[in-house]
């Protein structure tokens, strides 16, 4: 490949730019206009990225012109993640453009052998800047909960056997408004996830030192390892650092305490083993990202598809049998001593009666805009998933590019679609772009087959009965989650421009329901601000509810505040207008 910035490449620094500004406006309309937030804007999100990227296809590679090789690779918008609510999101992004401009100064004026190993400790520099200004030891329940269950395996005990309470959380400083609430009341008090993801923090407990270091490490060396893929064009190491370090959001997941990085790094180093074509460690380094985090199981297929088309079905074998040499040294042990309880952690996150949350397609349900029912988001999401990933093996060679691009589009389409799940992809995205799609192990298409019958003929029939099917179960399943409960503001007390406490009469419902409220684009948690709710009267046709805010949270004066009552599939919402 030619050592030099490819149209490809040009046009993904414009997606960049494109996809800024696009999460801004997002960000300032959500939980301000709700249809503007939940169906608007996504749907122009789309529309727009199918347009460049149908750009960055025709700009390098004979891809044939279909709307199937491009509905997938919208994904790549994700590759801007501003996040506003951040309070101190705006000064890092001026600090990240005085640093981009910064690192084209070395690029420019440092004229030895080693300004690119300048620009990689710059960024390490600047990521560590940013560790020590905005370090919080656990900025997620994941990361405590990793933490906790690491000092109880060292005190051998089971941490998938736990419950982690509140006043474990408590004790580890964690911030309430970082807690995960159920639909049922509560919040999570499980570890659900693989055992390397609290196995990595070892080193944290017995050497006594911030848990969040171990990540930044590994968000580094995954820096490292985009470099590493572009080792045969050092002429685009600019490219590849800049569009990074603009990105002020991926320093600060890293502090906190956002542990994607670890699969991250695992899986860019699987892909690197496979381009290389060294199928066994693909496989072994596969299984350890599968070891830290559950996430990578969305490329499964593709990823299961490409090794058999270079390898053939002994490298695909190899491939298998070495990811599960990867997965169970960490694992094996809990598996044994408790493997029900293991199962029913490691698929909580879907099992679980989690509150909606996020930014995508499912806001229009969880701020009760066109209630439907969290079941239907995850069978939507799985469906998804196979349909992408059928489409990905009859369209090879030509969906190479989508690999790490389907994970996006599935979990956008989650009941929580949140960006620790989803910003990660594009950077193995850059990594991706590098490389180029072959076809070694296997026999290539004949073009008379059955798979290219089905390509010219049925595909887009099958693709459109499938988007029918999805609005058609989604009418459906919005209909049977009609329910009979009412919400109706009583009265407000506010105090200090806050709101003390909200006096709400429910009706059309046996089971007193728990309470979120919305309000504009500068709200401080994205789950919502939390009510604790004391009943006042109960009788049989309503009950008189006081929400007071939980966890010390504060609710501000705003023109528009959403409250709205839920109890696992019961929702209902009502507006408060404060003048």
């Amino acid at each position: 490949m030619e050592d030099s910035i490819t149209a490809r490449e040009g046009y993904l620094i414009l997606f960049y730019i494109f996809a800024t500004i696009i999460y801004e406006l997002w960000y300032l309309t959500a939980y301000l206009y709700w249809w503007l937030s939940s169906i608007v804007i996504p749907s122009l999100m789309i529309i727009l990225s199918v347009f460049i990227v149908l750009r960055i296809s025709r700009s390098n590679y004979n891809i044939k012109h279909d709307l199937l090789n491009y509905i997938p690779v919208f994904a790549v918008i994700f590759s801007a993640f501003e996040y506003p609510m951040y309070e101190f999101s705006y000064i890092n992004v001026i600090i990240s453009v005085l640093a981009a401009s910064f690192l084209l100064l070395i690029y420019f004026i440092v004229k030895s052998g080693y300004k690119y190993l300048f620009i990689i400790l710059f960024i390490f520099s600047f990521n560590v800047f940013m560790f020590l200004h905005v370090v919080s030891p656990y900025g997620t329940d994941e990361i405590s909960f990793d933490y906790y269950s690491t000092l109880k395996i060292l005190n051998g005990i089971n941490p998938y056997k736990l419950i982690i309470t509140n006043s474990v959380l408590q004790r580890l400083g964690i911030n309430p408004q970082f807690y995960t609430p159920l639909l049922t009341g509560g919040h999570v008090e499980n570890l659900s996830y693989p055992a390397l993801a609290f196995l990595i923090f070892i080193p944290a407990v017995l050497l006594k030192f911030v848990p969040g270091i171990i990540i930044a490490v590994f968000a580094f060396f995954t820096l490292v390892m985009l470099f590493v893929f572009y080792k045969n064009r050092p002429k685009s190491y600019f490219f590849v650092a800049a569009l990074i370090i603009i990105n002020p959001v991926y320093f600060l997941y890293s502090i906190s305490g956002i542990t994607g990085y670890v699969w991250l790094l695992l899986l860019s180093v699987s892909f690197y083993m496979f381009s290389k074509n060294n199928i066994k460690l693909s496989g072994a380094f596969y299984g350890l990202s599968l070891a830290a985090k559950q996430l990578p199981v969305y490329i499964a297929i593709p990823y299961l598809y490409i090794v058999y088309k270079r390898s053939g079905i002994k490298g695909f074998l190899y491939f298998v049998i070495f990811s599960i040499i990867g997965f169970l040294p960490e694992n094996i042990y809990f598996i044994y001593v408790s493997p029900l309880k293991y199962i029913s952690d490691i698929i909580s996150p879907i099992s679980e009666p989690l509150i909606g949350i996020g930014f995508g397609f499912s806001q229009v349900s969880f701020l009760n805009v066109f209630y439907i029912a969290p079941a239907y988001f995850s069978y939507i999401s799985i469906v998804t998933m196979i349909l992408l990933s059928f489409l990905f093996i009859l369209y090879y060679p030509d969906s190479y590019y989508w690999l790490f691009m389907i994970p996006v589009i599935v979990l956008q389409l989650n009941y929580r679609a949140l960006f620790n799940y989803i910003i990660f992809w594009p950077i193995l995205c850059l990594m991706l772009i590098n490389t180029e799609p072959v076809i070694e192990g296997a026999k290539k298409l004949n073009k008379s087959n059955v798979l290219k019958l089905i390509r010219a003929r049925y595909a887009k029939i099958f693709l459109t009965l499938f988007i029918v099917i999805i609005i058609v179960a989604g009418l459906g399943m919005h209909s049977e989650s009609k329910n009979d409960m009412r919400i109706n503001i009583e009265n407000e007390y506010i105090v200090n421009s806050n709101v003390s406490y909200i006096i709400v009469n429910v009706t059309g419902v046996n089971t007193t329901p728990e309470f979120r409220a919305f309000f504009g684009p500068d709200m401080y948690t994205a789950n919502g601000v939390i009510f604790n709710e004391t009943v006042v009267y109960k009788n049989s046709k309503y009950e008189i509810i006081n929400l007071t805010p939980a966890y010390n949270y504060y609710l501000p004066v705003s023109k528009n505040i959403e409250i709205v009552g839920y109890y696992n599939n019961i929702q209902a919402s009502a507006h408060l207008i404060i003048s």
